[in-house]
């Protein structure tokens, strides 16, 4: 009985659910800049993005948008998210943990904390 409770012990455990990380803007920028295949997307409005944004980040103001963008994507890549205050990016995130993406974070506080600590943003002239 033994033999059969250890050979089938992992079966019983409940699958890992993936959750997406909050990260401060320096931790984002951080682990931003280590990783070469990373995808990042700001969930502003349109016109939001205008005003500000991250370098090289992509615009998905709806869900539509971040599907578009989301689903060439393997579900290991690495996904940057933010928005203006870090609320409608955590839906963002929680809608690709959903979907099954294992690598998933979040600008704790948006791109407000990102101007604040000083990072660089394209700003509309």
């Amino acid at each position: 009985m033994f033999f059969l409770n250890t050979c089938f012990a992992g079966f019983s455990q409940p699958a890992q659910k993936h959750i997406y990380k909050n990260l401060s803007a320096k931790e984002f920028y951080v682990f931003l800049s280590a990783y070469n295949n990373c995808v990042l997307i700001d969930v502003n409005t349109k016109k939001e993005y205008k005003k500000s944004h991250i370098p090289n980040s992509h615009l998905a103001s709806n869900s539509t948008q971040l599907f578009t963008i989301t689903d060439t994507l393997d579900f290991d890549q690495y996904v940057f998210i933010y928005c203006e205050y870090g609320d409608r990016s955590m839906q963002a995130c929680k809608l690709l943990i959903n979907k099954g993406f294992v690598h998933v974070f979040n600008l704790k506080d948006g791109l407000v904390a990102w101007k604040k600590s000083g990072y660089k943003v394209n700003k509309k002239k």
